[in-house]
């Protein structure tokens, strides 16, 4: 055991090589397909970003539990994890943006509430296990953030 700290400083050192790793594992489902329907590509992102989720699910995993954890000195694995997500949200921030004429702020409230239903799904795999289809729920996640960016872009809710 002690030969781990060869490589890593201490156990905070080692969870942030794990987050980066997992997340350069995760980061290219984070890009959205050239071609297609919008509403299909879109899709095709949510359903690219669940499979790698489900083959690299650590960044996550270990990095929700970072996120709600609150200690006077932040650690670095919870910094990293922060960094890392911030790049995952501009990413689908400019897909947003590209797919609708939204404006910056439609599209942070937009992206923030994706964000935060693939936590709660990837949450619900992982209580639920293998009865829990986080690829189809993706997919349904996604449509349903479509949906509200059209309603955005028609005025129907949010400021246009």
């Amino acid at each position: 055991a002690s030969a781990i700290y060869w490589h890593f400083k201490d156990k905070d050192d080692l969870i942030a090589a794990v987050i980066e790793r997992s997340f350069a594992t995760w980061l290219p489902a984070w890009t959205l397909p050239d071609e297609g329907e919008p509403v299909e590509r879109v899709v095709a992102m949510a359903t690219q970003i669940a499979k790698a989720l489900l083959e690299s699910p650590d960044f996550l995993r270990l990095g929700l539990m970072l996120a709600l954890e609150r200690r006077p000195v932040e650690p670095r694995a919870r910094a990293v994890f922060v960094q890392v997500r911030r790049q995952a949200f501009n990413a689908v921030a400019r897909a947003m943006r590209e797919l609708a004429p939204l404006s910056d702020a439609q599209a942070h409230q937009l992206t923030t509430y994706a964000m935060a239903g693939g936590d709660g799904l990837f949450i619900a795999k992982e209580i639920g296990g293998d009865s829990v289809d986080l690829v189809a729920l993706f997919e349904l996640h996604a449509r349903v953030v479509y949906a509200m960016a059209e309603s955005m872009v028609e005025g129907e809710f949010g400021s246009p």
